[in-house]
């Protein structure tokens, strides 16, 4: 599970993302999802994946679910919605303020220096946590997104000495609201979809595989944010031949990624699913 609260300004600006990420897959540097980014977008450029905007069969964009409805009706609406578009809005239920609260969380944390963030939280690649600033290279691009990231691991021992000194509330507000309220969501859905596409599985084996703040947790709170550029590094951004990404056209292969973005903010783009025929259409 991934849970994203996506902040863009309308300037080429800052944008703090939160995202909460719950893996429960194999670790491996051949994983079929790295290989389909490479195939789905060729270095640099904007074919595959990216020539679709994603949206129902009816051309009616990313569908909106109301967990509300019957369990049935509820498990056939995910299971569709993630097949044929690859995504789906809901009415989450997370209370507003949690959400608002570690937006400001997050602004708080960025408004530092990089030195004072890297001080702070130390990026440690192999726990999945701490601090990185402008590192991460996806395979479509084969270049650094232009985006600072904080990584909170709810797994033992992967937060030892990276929590930030500042703000000083951020730790407990992740901990005791974001993290939970979101992982509670999180296992709503995934037990939807397992009972829909997991029939093999006994009832519940997603939710008892993915834990938080366990040895073998592979979650992930991740609150990200796309500092503003200049009108020189724009400029120079635009020259043909230089490629720039925000945050380069990717595959999320987690069981599930959740993104929160405020109203009237815009920058995500959702791509069509190739592997369906409404995608591929």
């Amino acid at each position: 599970m991934t849970i994203k609260l996506d902040e863009t300004e309308k300037q080429p600006a800052a944008a703090p993302d939160i995202c909460l990420t719950n893996v429960y897959r194999a670790h491996s540097d051949d994983l079929v999802e790295t290989a389909d980014e490479r195939r789905l977008f060729s270095v640099g450029g904007t074919t595959g994946i990216g020539a679709g905007v994603a949206s129902d069969e009816d051309g009616d964009g990313v569908p909106i679910i109301d967990l509300a409805q019957p369990a049935e009706v509820v498990e056939e609406e995910l299971w569709k919605a993630a097949n044929d578009v690859g995504f789906f809005n809901v009415n989450h239920g997370i209370p507003q303020e949690v959400i608002d609260g570690m937006f400001e969380q997050s602004i708080t944390f960025f408004d530092q220096t990089v030195s004072e963030k890297k001080e702070q939280c130390p990026f440690d690649r192999a726990l999945n946590s701490g601090y990185e600033f402008k590192e991460q290279i996806r395979p479509s691009s084969g270049r650094p997104d232009q985006k600072e990231s904080y990584h909170i691991s709810p797994r033992a021992g992967a937060m030892d000495d990276r929590w930030p000194t500042k703000p000083t509330t951020l730790r407990g507000f992740a901990e005791t609201a974001m993290i939970p309220e979101a992982h509670q969501l999180s296992m709503r859905i995934l037990s939807s979809l397992e009972r829909r596409g997991c029939t093999h599985l006994e009832p519940g084996t997603l939710e008892q595989a993915i834990t938080l703040w366990g040895e073998h947790s592979r979650s992930c709170l991740r609150i990200l944010r796309y500092p503003p550029m200049t009108v020189e590094e724009n400029e120079e951004m635009q020259v043909p031949g230089n490629v720039h990404w925000r945050a380069a056209p990717h595959t999320d292969f987690s069981c599930l990624s959740l993104l929160f973005q405020r109203e009237g903010e815009e920058g995500l783009e959702c791509r069509a699913n190739p592997r369906s025929a409404v995608g591929s259409g």
